[in-house]
């Protein structure tokens, strides 16, 4: 599995806008309710940017569901609309191949923020399993991996500690 899977997302996978942004949160509105079923507070979103080759990545800090509104379209049906917003931390920016980089990498300063109308989608199954190896890759090849165990969120992902840095500030 490569790293592109983070960077080609199918926009039906979204699920909702970026509408507020201040510093590191992020708030998404979520319409759908099939799309609110799928969030989790404390997991993980990519969070589109105006560059293509650059992603966010976040967590989930709390949904609130401010409630449901009614609608009939044009052929009298009525139509029920979700009316929630997700809070979102930024952690880090994702960079892909290109622009001197000759891989994937992801560091945990904030490069740039989405704008407003941005798509978020959810990091989980594939994707999430991609982006744990690639911090565990990024971790290896500093020569200083610790391989703790598996993540819970991505089974087949070694979950690998930097044990220079974990120690760092104990010395």
């Amino acid at each position: 599995m490569t790293n592109e899977i983070l960077f080609t997302i199918d926009g039906e996978e979204s699920i909702g806008q970026v509408t507020k942004v201040d510093s590191y949160s992020v708030s998404v509105s979520v319409i759908e309710e099939n799309k609110l079923e799928q969030v989790n507070v404390n997991g993980f979103v990519i969070l589109f940017t105006s560059n293509p080759n650059i992603r966010l990545i976040g967590r989930i800090d709390r949904v609130l569901q401010s409630g449901v509104d009614y609608f009939q379209n044009d052929d009298g049906i009525e139509e029920v609309f979700n009316n929630a917003e997700v809070y979102i931390n930024v952690l880090g920016t994702l960079k892909g191949v290109g622009a001197g980089r000759e891989f994937t990498t992801f560091n945990r300063s904030v490069d740039t923020l989405p704008a407003i109308g941005s798509r978020c989608f959810l990091l989980n199954s594939e994707r999430l399993t991609a982006f744990t190896r690639l911090i565990g890759d990024e971790t290896t090849a500093q020569g200083t991996p610790l391989t703790i165990g598996s993540f819970t969120m991505a089974n087949d992902a070694d979950a690998i500690l930097d044990g220079n840095a974990f120690f760092k500030d104990m010395l």
